[in-house]
């Protein structure tokens, strides 16, 4: 697992404060489906492309489930 710095994850509790987790995980899948969409573009990688979409859908489905606890 890649390691986060120690800033990063505060700025990820500030996010997570503003937004909370169904936010950030909304953010996510958003984020993976515009990586989806530029990796068909710029890199023709349907593989990688394919994989962002998954990851997308992922992120959508921990959204839905999630009950924020504020």
């Amino acid at each position: 697992m890649a390691k986060i710095s120690r800033d990063d994850q505060d700025d990820l509790e500030q996010i997570l404060d503003r937004t909370g987790v169904k936010g950030l995980f909304e953010a996510l899948a958003k984020i993976a489906s515009e990586k989806e969409s530029h990796v068909q573009e710029a890199w023709q990688d349907p593989s990688l492309a394919k994989r962002w979409a998954r990851l997308s859908a992922k992120f959508d489905k921990l959204a839905s489930s999630v009950d924020d606890p504020y």
